[in-house]
């Protein structure tokens, strides 16, 4: 199945493209070679490496949610953690296994969709969804499975950090929610409302995305009992800037949520 160009910004825009479901356009996407050439590269980013250095513990086991190619999956068990890497795009995972040897590792990497996590209760103690993947998960049921089975499958006291976009962002995503305002209108009216697309999906630059609000994914967090203890925009946590209430509406590539299952927890 073909991905759109950068040019064709919607796979819902009217009247005559082809309409598909979000999740065959996510694995569309992410099986096509150019994609995943764009993701064979290792390293952590910054912000991840100072969260990293500040809740995960050393040498913890971690599962690496929509791995990829292995970008930090790899960079992770550099540094000594216990990492296994899934990804639901079977090209991905065999990106993902050729960089680790190239790179001298054996790691532990599955084809998995993140929304069916098939891992004991309280099997990691450190579950990192990076790289905006939230933004990915189509469906409000499908997102908020996801966040139930990291709390299922996260031991007590352990932690989550998941980054996403900011739906709120100055200047950047007020543009889209109008368009998207537009959009749900004119479909509503012409009737051409299709099953599976919800308010807040977006093609952009041949991507999906489902735009959310911080707000929004706070309460989603707090909902599967997982307990907020950090909130930062990836160029905060890299100047080492405190965050704000502005921090809602960065325009930074990520925002970062670290939570946290209580520790006594009988989940």
């Amino acid at each position: 199945m073909r991905v759109q160009s950068s040019k064709e910004r919607s796979v819902i825009d009217w009247p005559n493209k082809p309409i598909i479901s979000p999740e065959d356009f996510v694995k569309a996407e992410y099986s096509n070679p150019e994609f995943v050439r764009k993701y064979m590269t290792v390293g952590l980013w910054r912000s991840e490496e100072v969260l990293m250095e500040r809740y995960f513990e050393p040498k913890s086991s971690v599962l690496d949610l929509g791995c990829g190619a292995g970008r930090a999956t790899i960079a992770m068990a550099q540094k000594g953690f216990k990492v296994t890497g899934i990804d639901l795009i079977p090209e991905m995972i065999e990106a993902a296994k050729s960089q680790a040897a190239i790179n001298g590792l054996q790691l532990d990497f599955r084809v998995m969709d993140a929304r069916n996590l098939s891992f004991p209760h309280e099997s990691y103690q450190n579950v990192l969804f990076s790289f905006n993947g939230f933004d990915q998960i189509p469906g409000k049921a499908s997102r908020r499975q996801l966040l139930e089975d990291v709390h299922r499958i996260l031991k007590p006291g352990g932690c989550f950090i998941l980054s996403c976009r900011s739906g709120l962002a100055f200047g950047k995503r007020w543009a889209t929610w109008i368009w998207l305002a537009l959009e749900f209108l004119v479909r509503k009216v012409s009737g051409r409302i299709k099953p599976g697309w919800e308010w807040g999906d977006k093609i952009r630059k041949g991507w999906y995305h489902h735009y959310s609000t911080p707000f929004s994914i706070r309460k989603a967090l707090q909902q599967v009992g997982l307990e907020l203890v950090y909130f930062n925009s990836s160029r905060n946590i890299e100047k080492g800037k405190r965050p704000t209430f502005l921090t809602n509406f960065s325009p930074d590539k990520s925002l970062f949520f670290v939570v946290r299952k209580s520790a006594d927890s009988k989940k």
